[in-house]
């Protein structure tokens, strides 16, 4: 979690944002961790949000995948 905040916090954000929540998951009756993350847009426009929106959906799901989680 701290790699992946470390690098979306480096990354430029215009109108955009994303959250991350970890919270405790059970898989299998074997306690473990699971990540929420939520992405915001926003714009002057519906289509600008949009675009910010998918921006920041593309940059994060790049940086999730991109980190070695352990």
């Amino acid at each position: 979690m701290r790699a992946v905040t470390e690098r979306l916090r480096s990354a430029p954000a215009r109108g955009a944002r994303v959250e991350l929540v970890l919270r405790r998951a059970v898989v299998d009756d074997i306690p473990r961790f699971g990540v929420t993350w939520f992405v915001e847009g926003c714009g002057l426009t519906a289509a600008r949000a949009g675009q910010r929106w998918g921006e920041a959906l593309e940059h994060a799901l790049a940086v999730i995948l991109e980190t070695q989680l352990v």
